[in-house]
């Protein structure tokens, strides 16, 4: 199943994604809490964003060897990890 993943900073500063994960189930029901030790890497290395920026990264085809039964739902899920950079700056007195 092709899969787009689009992450966008809509935050005040720059940012760092440092790790993507995503997983594809097959399941009676969404669940309460995600299982992710079926999550695949989509991607490791390192990518900047800047302020209000995209980013997607390419080539993501998810794979679940169950098959499908009556009744049962295709659920995608993932963690976008990620760093912040903030310009405030902590300044000692003496």
């Amino acid at each position: 199943m092709g899969v787009r993943i689009v992450c966008q900073n809509q935050g005040r500063t720059p940012a760092w994604i440092t790790e993507i994960h995503t997983c594809l189930d097959i399941v009676d029901f969404p669940p309460a809490i995600p299982d992710f030790t079926h999550a695949d890497p989509v991607q490791l290395e390192p990518e900047p964003l800047a302020v209000e920026q995209k980013f997607s990264p390419k080539g993501i085809t998810l794979q679940r060897y169950k098959g499908r039964e009556t009744g049962l739902m295709t659920v995608i899920y993932g963690i976008v990890k990620y760093r912040v950079f903030s310009d405030r700056r902590t300044r000692a007195d003496g």
